[in-house]
């Protein structure tokens, strides 16, 4: 194994354990914390992207930002299928389960894209997930 690829392992376990322990650690508020923390990295990492009023544009920008690490189609005007997520590869990856309401490390990249939404669209936007499956999660998306 190439240092490399032991070093993406090393990755994968940490936020599989992560993703097992943080919610038992600190308690119900590590949603909304995560949730917060990843509103503000995904705010910074768009700040330099130029912005829009329209949500379609706004998700091409954000997919760009973060190299397609995500897959999403818009459902209509505030539902969002996500079809790639590095949470749900990670889960399947490292056996964990997801359930409907996804995992802590939800919260977190559902704060990093509604903060980069947010950004692009110069608006607050807030993401809540309505279902996690195998193959994709559906999201609303309130644009304020």
């Amino acid at each position: 194994m190439s240092s490399e690829e032991s070093l993406k392992d090393f990755y994968t376990q940490l936020l599989a354990a992560i993703c097992v322990s943080l919610e038992e650690i600190v308690g119900p508020g590590s949603k909304a914390l995560l949730y917060a923390s990843g509103k503000k990295y995904g705010e910074k990492a768009t700040e330099n992207v130029e912005k829009t009023s329209d949500l379609n544009e706004a998700i091409k920008k954000i997919l760009e930002v973060f190299h397609d690490i995500w897959e999403v189609e818009v459902k209509n005007d505030n539902q969002v299928i996500f079809r790639k997520c590095p949470i749900r590869e990670l889960c399947e990856k490292m056996g964990i389960e997801r359930g409907e309401k996804g995992t802590i490390l939800c919260h977190y990249v559902d704060g990093i894209f509604a903060g980069a939404l947010s950004g692009i669209l110069n608006k607050p936007v807030e993401i809540k997930l309505i279902k996690s499956a195998p193959a994709a999660c559906i999201k609303n998306i309130l644009v304020k």
